[in-house]
C-alpha cells in the first residue's frame, strides 16, 4: 500500500505539480503527517506498559471496573514476582485495593473475586480466598470456574483436605480440559499422595499443553527421582534449567539424583549453586552430608 502510495505522489510531482507550481498539497499532506506523528508519539507513552495503559483508562474513565481489575490483576504477578520484603507489601496492597475497587464497581464482575481469591491464597489467608472463590462460583461465569476450583482445589490440598482437593481438581479439568496449570498442581497433588505413576501422568500433560513453563518438568523430575529413575529425571532437570537457569530449586533438586547415583561431587557443587542463587530451603545435615564427603 506504500509503494502504491508512494508511486501516485511521484507521479504528481512528475505531472501536475511540475507543471503548475502548485506545491501546496504535498505541504498540507506534510504537515498532516508531522501531526500523526507527534500524536503517535504521545500515545505511545501511554502504551508504554500495563501501568501507564490501564492508569490512564482508570484516568479517563473512572468507573470502569476492567481497568482496575487488569491493573489489579498486574500487581498480583508483581507481587508473585518481588522478593524484597518492601515491594511485596507495595504491590499486594496495590493489587488489593484495585481489586476490592472492581467489585464495589461491579458486583458481579467474576474476574476480581477470582484475582483476589489468588492473591489471598498466596499470603495463606485460605478462609478469605475460599469466599472469593465460592462468590465467584455463585456468579455462574462458565468460562472462570475451572479457575475458581482449580484454587479450591490447591487450598484443600494445603489443608490436607484429599477428598475436596481431588473432586475439585478433576471438576476443574472436566470444565476446562486444556489447563496445564491445573494438570501440574493435581500432578504435585498426586506425588503428596505418593501416588507417583499418576502424578507422572499428569506432569506429562501439563508439559505437552506448555512446554515453556519450568515447574512441571521440575516436579517431574522430582518424582521420577523418587522412583529410582535419576537417568530420565536428569533430562528433565536439564530442560527445567534451560527456561529458568538461574533457579535454585532445580539445582537443589537435581543434587539428589547425583547422590543417589553416587556422584556427591556433582551433587555438593549443585547445592552449592542453589545457595549461590539464594535457594532459603537446603537442609543443612545434607549440605553437611556432601561437605564431608
Amino acid at each position: 500500500m506504500f509503494f502504491i502510495a508512494g508511486w501516485f505522489v511521484s507521479l504528481y510531482f512528475e505531472t501536475y505539480a511540475a507543471a503548475q507550481k502548485k506545491y501546496w498539497l504535498p505541504a498540507i499532506v506534510l504537515i498532516y503527517c508531522c501531526c500523526l506523528g507527534y500524536i503517535s508519539s504521545e500515545r505511545s507513552k501511554v502504551w508504554y506498559n500495563a501501568v501507564t495503559l490501564w492508569r490512564n483508562e482508570i484516568d479517563e474513565h473512572a468507573t470502569v471496573p476492567n481497568a482496575y481489575n487488569n491493573l489489579g490483576f498486574f500487581y498480583f504477578n508483581e507481587f508473585n514476582d518481588a522478593t524484597d520484603p518492601r515491594e511485596k507489601k507495595n504491590y499486594y496492597d496495590s493489587s488489593y485495593l484495585l481489586l476490592n475497587q472492581a467489585i464495589a464497581l461491579q458486583p458481579n464482575f467474576v474476574n476480581p473475586y477470582i484475582s483476589l481469591g489468588e492473591l489471598q491464597r498466596s499470603v495463606g489467608s485460605f478462609d478469605s480466598a475460599k469466599r472469593n472463590y465460592y462468590k465467584a462460583l455463585s456468579l455462574n461465569s462458565n468460562d472462570q470456574d475451572a479457575n475458581a476450583y482449580l484454587g479450591l482445589a490447591i487450598i484443600y490440598a494445603i489443608n490436607h483436605n484429599n477428598d475436596s482437593s481431588a473432586y475439585c481438581f478433576r471438576t476443574a479439568l472436566k470444565l476446562k480440559p486444556y489447563f496445564p496449570e491445573a494438570h501440574s498442581n493435581f500432578g504435585n497433588f498426586l506425588d503428596m499422595n505418593h501416588k507417583y505413576d499418576s502424578a507422572l501422568a499428569e506432569y506429562t500433560i501439563a508439559i505437552a499443553q506448555n512446554p515453556d513453563t519450568y515447574p512441571p518438568y521440575l516436579n517431574r523430575g522430582r518424582a521420577l527421582q523418587r522412583l529410582n529413575k535419576c537417568d530420565q529425571a536428569f533430562s528433565d532437570f536439564e530442560k527445567a534449567l534451560e527456561i529458568s537457569p538461574d533457579n535454585g530449586e532445580v539445582y537443589y533438586a537435581r543434587s539428589y539424583c547425583y547422590t543417589q547415583k553416587g556422584n556427591k561431587a556433582l551433587a555438593l557443587k549443585d547445592v552449592e549453586k542453589a545457595l549461590a542463587l539464594h535457594f532459603t530451603q537446603v537442609d543443612p545435615n545434607y549440605y553437611q552430608m556432601l561437605k564431608s564427603r
